[in-house]
């Protein structure tokens, strides 16, 4: 009944993972964070934390490994294999170093017991003191050794750090150079879709070829989880914000008993406009004369939060619910997709178990059943 066992007996039963099932998920994991990816890099909040990051690295006050997933830059990184090689090198130099250490000590004992069988073969009491300080003193010697080997450890960690600084300031400076063209665009396409015309095909070609550069550069840093997950969390704070003043200014609606598609339809697309209030106010239905009338200051006061974060979002809010959507579909495809190659590679751990008739017989996948 232990649900554990429960779930790793039917694990055993499904068809293990072919080469064309990984491939297929590993393309849905890119898929699924391009498309996260390109949402966040849209939104202004990205650009500032970013651009902040940067600041902040300049100066000292982060470390890089805070910024950015240090191993898997290494890996991708062009400058692997020369650090490799620095640290093969430093190794190499180390092991001949403590070899020469050994036959120096290996002779320097040698001649010193050469000296001593031509005197006596009598242990005196000095020899007694001798020998035991030797002994003492290589207690401490051993921790040194410990304590050394722990230093180059971080040195190392150090050194990926200072070798991978450039490219990521570079990388950082792209971005932010990106962003000033972007912005350009950017104000030109919502000019036109607040006036509800067209874009012009040159501005959503550059648009577009902006964002393709944005969402690769941004990709290409690959920024440490933790922060993936501010950047997603100021999208996600911004968006409650939003839906809970929406919500104040429909409730007061509704309880004037105005229509809940009538409001909708007279709201939607109008979230920034300094007239709607007046324009609500010339309605001829008496519901909506008196929402306005009796809930002016409240409604005023919710109309201008809602500005304040639209001015922060920088784009219209139904542009905004849309990179809202794209960034929490590109993460569910992303999650689902790794959740599925994590199940796929446990059920090649059961497999392999079964195979050698070495899994727990509590299961019931051994030999004898």
């Amino acid at each position: 009944n232990d649900p554990v066992r429960l779930y790793l007996r039917e694990m055993g039963t499904v068809d293990l993972l072919s080469r064309e099932g990984e491939i297929a998920i590993a393309k849905r994991i890119s898929a699924g964070t391009h498309v996260m990816v390109w949402g966040l890099a849209e939104c202004a909040s990205t650009q500032k934390s970013l651009t902040e990051w940067y600041e902040k690295l300049e100066s000292g006050e982060v470390m890089l490994r805070d910024i950015i997933d240090l191993e898997t830059m290494m890996e991708a990184s062009p400058n692997k294999e020369q650090l490799e090689k620095a640290e093969k090198i430093r190794k190499e130099a180390s092991e001949d170093l403590s070899r020469l250490e050994q036959e120096e000590k290996a002779s320097s004992k040698k001649t010193k017991e050469q000296k001593e069988s031509k005197k006596t073969k009598k242990a005196t009491k000095d020899d007694i003191e001798d020998i035991d300080s030797i002994d003492v003193e290589q207690t401490p010697r051993a921790e040194e050794d410990d304590d050394e080997d722990e230093y180059e450890g971080i040195l190392s960690i150090a050194q990926m750090e200072e070798n991978l600084r450039p490219k990521i300031q570079f990388l950082l400076g792209q971005i932010i150079e990106l962003y000033q063209d972007f912005k350009k665009i950017q104000k030109e396409r919502v000019h036109y879709l607040i006036k509800g015309k067209e874009i012009p095909q040159k501005t959503f070609s550059k648009y577009r070829e902006i964002m393709l550069q944005l969402t690769e550069k941004i990709q290409e840093l690959h920024l440490n989880p933790n922060r993936i997950e501010d950047l997603i969390d100021e999208v996600d704070n911004i968006s409650q914000k939003l839906l809970m003043q929406e919500g104040k200014l429909l409730r007061l609606a509704l309880a004037e008993h105005i229509d809940r598609e009538d409001f909708l339809s007279f709201y939607k697309d109008s979230e920034n406009d300094p007239k709607w209030l007046s324009r609500a106010s010339k309605k001829t239905d008496k519901c909506w004369q008196a929402f306005c009338k009796k809930h002016k200051p409240e409604i005023l006061g919710i109309r201008t939060t809602i500005h304040d974060l639209i001015e922060q979002v920088e784009i219209p809010i139904a542009e905004f619910r849309k990179l809202v959507s794209m960034v929490k579909k590109g993460r569910q495809e992303t999650e689902k997709a790794k959740q599925e190659m994590i199940e796929a590679n446990l059920r090649l751990v059961i497999s392999i178990k079964k195979i050698h008739k070495s899994w727990p017989s509590i299961l019931g996948l051994d030999s004898g059943r």
